[in-house]
């Protein structure tokens, strides 16, 4: 709501505050507004490429920029080249928050119909809030006033963040000290070999995080290039078999 209404809250007038504050001519105020439409078509792209893995990141990220683009278009609106760059801003990262802003709402809760109709009700309440106080705004305070509150209502938008910023910074921390916690130590075992014990059949039993050990795969090597017992004994057996048939 709070995402939305601060960017309503000053695109609702963008046809006065152009015209009697910038002082653009009312045959510029359809072209600008073109212009502001095809920015926010840049922006949907580039949030739709990436609200699926960073959704968190890149709501914070253009909240702070809406802030920003909104600071600016409310100090500078009565001159003509920053105010059509900060309208352009609020165009690129204003509205296109919408696909960020659904993915975040489906991985909280779920992707069920009710859900998504919420978002949608909320989203359209946004809209009508936005405007009513940039409406009340204008009365009060001029026709800066609605792109000043949508600046307010934007860092407002940014604290509804802190809880999931904490708890994902939270998370991190807790992998991190699962990832560094410290293993038990493994007695050597005989010949310098990984630690382990003597089982039944008398074969040493290895630990470690494989089947084979941490040194097993080497072990296994070491073990198949000797030969075996048998093969060691087997030329004097035949030395004494040829000596007792001579």
């Amino acid at each position: 709501m709070l995402i939305i209404g601060a960017t309503f809250a000053a695109f609702s007038y963008f046809n006065p505050i152009l015209t009697e504050v910038t002082g653009f001519d009312e045959s510029m105020v359809p072209l600008l507004l073109v212009a502001y439409g095809a920015a926010t078509v840049v922006g949907n792209v580039i949030v739709g490429r990436l609200a699926d893995r960073h959704a968190l990141a890149v709501l914070l990220a253009r909240l702070v920029l809406n802030t920003a683009f909104l600071a600016g278009f409310a100090l500078l609106a009565h001159v003509k080249v920053p105010a059509v760059v900060f309208m352009m801003g609020i165009g690129l990262v204003g509205l296109t928050m919408n696909s960020a802003m659904i993915t975040r709402v489906q991985r909280v809760a779920n992707p069920g119909a009710l859900v998504n109709s919420v978002h949608s009700s909320f989203i359209t309440f946004g809209i009508i809030i936005g405007s009513a106080i940039g409406g009340v705004g204008i009365n009060h305070f001029g026709l800066r006033a609605p792109v000043s509150l949508g600046a307010v209502m934007a860092v407002a938008g940014i604290f509804t963040l802190v809880p999931d910023l904490r708890r994902r910074r939270a998370e991190r921390h807790a992998d991190a000290a699962a990832g560094s916690a410290p293993r038990g130590r493994e007695r050597p075992g005989r010949r310098g070999r990984p630690g382990g014990h003597r089982g039944v059949s008398g074969r040493l039993v290895r630990r470690g995080p494989g089947p084979l050990g941490p040194a097993g795969p080497d072990l296994v090597a070491r073990r198949a290039s000797r030969p075996s017992r048998w093969a060691r004994r087997r030329p004097a057996t035949r030395r004494f078999r040829r000596a007792v048939r001579a």
